[in-house]
């Protein structure tokens, strides 16, 4: 009986050993105890992916499939340390004599299968040859894509725990664990047709929406894909892409405490005077995706609703900042430095400039002529 009670207890150690191994948490991404890093050397450090994004992940693939081969073969290699070869059954055997010829010989098959001719029969080589032009190869993809995700301008969305989204200026990439999927956004169509509504665990009366997108490309041979991001990326997604999102017309996209806050943090600054300037970064400082439209000036005097002075600490300063923010990012940033608990006067207070660290308030914030809209 013990010894089935201490066999059950490595099963299970077993079980949520591989759980992890597969779902890394982010306390195992914070200690480096994930596919990429373990394998570094052969793989190439994350930065490595800025420079060949293609060639870096048709690595991990391969080296995430040989990890995964792994697990099966160490449970039953402790299992056979542990327990011994008594009283197990031919099929015990079998599996256990599967597992070490897939390590032993089917990676390595698999290895010189992809490698050879520059990778050229790797799964990523053959989805990208089916958008290479005419005389050109999946090399001429492979370096269009890689070009575009050095720009500063890319969308990242991690959608969970495995997988990421991927916006560049042409491309949509989902990149999972043992596969990436690509659609070129000039022959793509991407439809919102399903959505899911939680409870926020951290906050009930916040609601999380994920929204399901169904993406499809007109080439017949380019495979479809799904991707699923939470609701408050859905605008950020939008702006990043060349073309629009179909929404189904059942569908209602719910809007977040940020959203409703910066609609209205929006219309109090379409009130506030604007301020003519030529001196403007070409993108915004934390999207980099839209221009800067709005400017920090003081505006507010310097009185309570009492008509009392205020203190010196409470007061407004003047910002000599360039602009260098959009609305949204600004509005963003003024949200994120308010108490959670204090919701229904967010706007009545004060914030920092993200830059110079100068106070200012809402009545502060003022579009540059010819941006408000």
């Amino acid at each position: 009986m013990e010894e089935l009670e201490t066999e059950i207890y490595f099963n299970l150690f077993f079980v949520l050993l591989s759980f992890v191994t597969v779902f890394p948490p982010h306390a195992f991404e914070f200690f480096g105890l994930t596919v990429e890093t373990l394998f570094q050397s052969i793989i190439g450090p994350t930065a490595t992916e800025k420079i060949n994004f293609i060639r870096y992940h048709q690595k991990r693939i391969l080296f995430t499939l040989a990890f995964y081969c792994l697990i099966p073969c160490t449970y039953f290699l402790f299992h056979l340390i542990y327990y011994g070869d008594k009283e197990v059954s031919g099929f015990w055997r079998f599996a256990r004599s599967l597992c070490l010829f897939a390590v032993m010989f089917g990676f390595p098959m698999i290895y010189l299968h992809c490698v050879p001719n520059n990778w050229e029969k790797h799964n990523l080589s053959q989805k990208l040859s089916l958008f290479a032009n005419t005389n050109g190869s999946y090399q001429d993809v492979a370096s269009n894509i890689s070009m575009e995700y050095r720009r500063s301008n890319i969308l990242v969305i991690k959608m969970n725990i495995t997988e990421r989204l991927v916006a560049t200026d042409n491309w949509i990439i989902k990149v999972s664990p043992l596969s990436l999927n690509f659609a070129h956004q000039s022959d793509t169509s991407l439809v919102l047709d399903k959505n899911e509504t939680y409870k926020n665990p951290e906050d009930t009366s916040e609601i999380v929406q994920m929204l399901s997108i169904k993406v499809t490309s007109l080439r017949p041979e380019v495979k479809e894909f799904r991707i699923r991001i939470n609701a408050s990326e859905f605008e950020n997604l939008q702006d990043r892409l060349s073309r629009p999102i179909t929404i189904s017309s059942d569908i209602q996209l719910h809007k977040t405490v940020m959203d409703r806050f910066i609609e209205v943090f929006k219309d109090q600054v379409s009130q506030n005077p604007t301020y003519a300037t030529d001196l403007t970064a070409d993108q915004c400082f934390a999207c980099m995706i839209s221009k800067p439209n709005v400017k920090i000036v003081k505006q507010c005097i310097d009185f309570d609703e009492n008509s009392q002075p205020l203190e010196a600490d409470r007061c407004c300063q003047n910002c000599y900042c360039r602009p260098m923010w959009c609305l949204d990012c600004l509005a963003r940033w003024f949200a994120s430095r308010q108490a959670d608990d204090e919701r229904d006067t967010w706007l009545q207070q004060k914030c920092s400039c993200p830059m110079c660290r100068s106070k200012f308030c809402v009545l502060d914030v003022c579009f540059l002529e010819n941006e408000i809209s």
